[in-house]
């Protein structure tokens, strides 16, 4: 017999299945505006609930599938909808993406980004997040409800400019020559699409006869909101202000190091007065140390550090960096890559010049001892030369007089031209012509 996915959930966000894809989009590299470059396609990890079908959270990046896309994705899961789509300029109504809750369990894929270790410390341990199930690979049949998903907001960007089409004719343009659309402009287009599936896709086969009997809506948004509203089986939302908490259980932590005045990490440099006050620099004048920090990925503006009483403090890129300000993990790699690449240029050629630089040297010695001072004998007095101060004054007014004989011949030569051009300008010149 065939079973369903939903099977023996009453809850809403009880059961929750996880998938990631890649979308048959190019997606166009922003870092060159002088031409239109893709850079790739981003892939789209979504968590759905398999009670009512409803898409509790995202995450969208260029990275292939690992542990931190779905960490996103559970983050994006208890945020506010409403002020998380106000960052990508759309606006939503809290109705339209009422979402946010922590799953109580979850099914996901057993992939090199999903590792058993790491969710059950974090999940199970730190979170009380129940793992159900660890699917086969590419055993779609294991998520049905997610896989079904992602499938239909594939469609809602299976006719936009740069999208993938099945079957191309290879006299067609191929789509990655006409990515023009930026990463953040897939994320607004997924918000509206999974506000759209959330709010109007019709699934009355969800609909259970206490929902029939309270006329409840068949769509996911509205068996949602009845079940998380529920007296006895319902819960409430998370609060915002546990998010930071949050964050730093799911995010990857990454190590930074302390310098005598600054905060390294991945080529850019932080700072914090918090940190000043605690030693750290002054501590890491006599030997640097490392921290565990995570970053939030939006900008390398920022990055965190959790204290001992369990509050996120802020450490912020110091001004010699400010030229990094606003740009995005990947962005700022690329400018450091850049920067390193043209310093190696850079010294490449300087190593050329500085041997040329030599040789030009070796070969003005060599002219003057064998032309102005071919009849003159070589020094042996290891002393300092006297008449040194005598023969600079000879040299100061004998450059003087060159300088001024100079400016005369700059001064002549612009009073010469002065004259020429107001003899061009003169009308009577040119009245045999007109």
């Amino acid at each position: 017999m065939t079973g369903c996915a939903f099977e023996g959930a009453t809850r809403a966000g009880q059961l929750c299945e996880s998938d990631s894809t890649e979308l048959p989009l190019y997606v166009a590299y922003p870092l060159n505006k002088n031409k239109i470059e893709a850079a790739g396609k981003p892939t789209l990890c979504i968590v759905v609930c398999v009670k009512t079908q409803k898409v509790m959270g995202y995450s969208l990046g260029f990275s292939s599938p690992k542990w931190i896309s779905v960490a996103e994705a559970l983050v994006n899961c208890v945020q506010n909808k409403k002020e998380y789509a106000k960052q990508y300029n759309v606006h939503i109504d809290d109705d339209d993406w009422s979402c946010q809750h922590l799953p109580l369990s979850i099914r996901l894929d057993n992939g090199g980004e999903n590792t058993p270790k790491q969710f059950s410390t974090v999940l199970e341990e730190d979170l009380g997040l129940s793992i159900v199930d660890y699917c086969p690979p590419a055993n779609g049949a294991g998520k049905g409800t997610v896989e079904h998903i992602l499938h239909i907001i594939q469609g809602f960007l299976s006719n936009i400019t740069g999208s993938v089409e099945k079957k191309r004719d290879a006299g067609i343009q191929h789509a990655s020559q006409r990515a023009v659309l930026l990463i953040e402009d897939v994320h607004r287009l997924i918000i509206r699409a999974i506000c759209i599936h959330n709010t109007m896709n019709s699934r009355e086969r969800l609909l259970t006869t206490e929902m029939a009997m309270s006329d409840v809506i068949q769509t996911p948004s509205a068996m949602w909101s009845h079940l998380i509203n529920d007296e006895l089986l319902g819960r409430p939302r998370m609060s915002q202000k546990r998010l930071p908490e949050l964050v730093y259980l799911l995010m990857p932590k990454l190590k930074a190091t302390v310098h005598r005045n600054e905060i390294s990490l991945k080529g850019l440099g932080y700072f914090s007065d918090w940190a000043e006050k605690k030693g750290w620099f002054a501590k890491a004048t006599g030997a640097r140390f490392k921290i565990d920090v995570i970053s939030l990925g939006g900008t390398v503006d920022t990055i965190y550090f959790k204290d001992e009483a369990g509050e996120l403090q802020p450490l912020s890129l110091k001004k010699e960096y400010q030229r990094y300000e606003g740009m995005t993990e990947l962005q700022a790699k690329y400018q450091l890559n850049l920067i390193k690449e043209n310093r190696k240029e850079l010294e490449h050629k300087k190593e050329n010049a500085l041997v040329n630089f030599e040789h030009e040297v070796e070969q003005a010695v060599e002219h003057r001892l064998n032309n102005d001072f071919k009849d003159a004998p070589p020094n042996t007095q290891k002393t300092i030369q006297s008449g040194i101060a005598e023969r600079k004054a000879i040299m100061i007014e004998d450059e003087q007089r060159i300088k001024a004989e100079q400016l005369f011949k700059t001064m002549q030569a612009n009073s010469e031209f002065k004259v020429s051009s107001e003899q061009l300008n003169d009308d009577e010149d040119y009245e045999d012509i007109y």
